[in-house]
């Protein structure tokens, strides 16, 4: 897109270091034979009016390159190119021929001042993609030695220190980030299903995620039920009245297995999880035990427990053997 007074070598090597076509507008044109004018000029008459193209020498192919921190690989196969050399002799070197990767690097390098700056960023990245990436840029902003191996030369393409390292992903640290991204891949494969992340991420979805992680490590979850009623239907028999009507005012251990629907991220989740309620009592035993009395054998009585001594209820996973879902059935067992 520029005009130029004269064409030379220093053209032809701005051309080619910018990669960059000249394109020369033939006004007008005359075949020689040699020094001596051709008698028959229709060749040279049809350029006449037409432009002509000079395409730049194009860089040499891509190498293909692996990323070490302090001698680690950290990404292991990066096809780098050289897209432009600048006036002041910075080579542009990028990926962005490489197709299926999920990083786009770009690399600033003056052979002079042997000044280098990377610059990287995610296309297209799943989220274990996005992990390897902030573990990658920890490394970088720990600011240690980094390298660009050529792996078909088998010699460095760039050594160096690490350092002015810009990096933010929108967390208080970089390990929160990675700690997020770790869960919300370890999800993925519980539940085999791509988790989309919203911009806005909230304290209440990270204590979801936290929530949902520890079942699934089949760890214990202690939560609090205080100001909460648990309601526990029975349909009454006499032996089942009689069992109530000697109810004493005692605290129970109460289990309940089924289904929790989990909302995250505007999906729901479920999985099959054990509540227990270690410290139960029934709300205004009296009271129940005067309802026993009225209804009849058939009746559907609802049992209202509130928190004794302890308002502590645990979850965990529910991990019975089980070839269907439609072959572990919900229950409630009161000790």
């Amino acid at each position: 897109d520029k005009y130029v007074n004269r064409f030379d070598a220093d053209i032809v090597d701005y051309a080619n270091r910018h990669q960059l076509m000249i394109a020369i507008d033939i006004n007008e044109a005359k075949k020689l034979l040699g020094d001596v004018e051709d008698p028959i000029q229709l060749e040279a008459e049809r350029l006449v009016g037409t432009t002509g193209i000079i395409p730049p020498k194009p860089f040499p192919t891509a190498l293909p390159c692996c990323i070490k921190i302090n001698g680690e690989t950290v990404y292991e196969y990066i096809e780098f190119r050289t897209k432009e050399i600048l006036d002041d002799g910075t080579y542009i070197i990028t990926n962005e021929e490489q197709k299926e990767i999920s990083v786009r690097m770009s690399i600033k390098a003056n052979l002079v001042s042997g000044q280098v700056n990377i610059n990287t960023q995610t296309v297209n990245a799943t989220n274990r993609d996005l992990l390897h990436y902030v573990r990658y840029m920890k490394r970088a902003c720990e600011k240690g030695k980094m390298s660009i191996y050529v792996l078909s030369l088998g010699k460095e393409l760039v050594n160096g220190d690490l350092s002015n390292c810009d990096y933010d992903g929108g967390f208080a640290t970089v390990d929160e980030e990675i700690s997020f991204l770790e869960n919300i891949v370890l999800l993925e494969e519980h539940f085999q299903k791509i988790i989309k992340i919203p911009s806005d991420i909230y304290e209440a979805d990270i204590d979801t995620i936290d929530y949902m992680i520890k079942l699934i490590k089949k760890e214990n979850v202690e939560l609090s039920w205080k100001g909460k009623v648990l309601t526990i239907p029975v349909t009454l028999d006499e032996s089942v009245k009689k069992q109530l009507s000697n109810f004493e005012e005692k605290q129970q251990k109460i289990t309940i297995c089924g289904d929790v629907n989990i909302n995250l991220f505007d999906e729901t989740y479920r999985l099959r999880i054990i509540r227990i309620f270690e410290n139960a009592v029934i709300r205004d035993l009296d009271q129940l035990k005067r309802k026993v009395e009225v209804l009849e054998a058939g009746d559907v009585l609802k049992i209202k427990y509130i928190p004794g001594t302890s308002d502590a209820l645990i979850d965990c996973l529910d991990t019975s053997p089980s070839e269907t879902d439609e072959q572990i059935e919900c229950y409630v067992k009161v000790e």
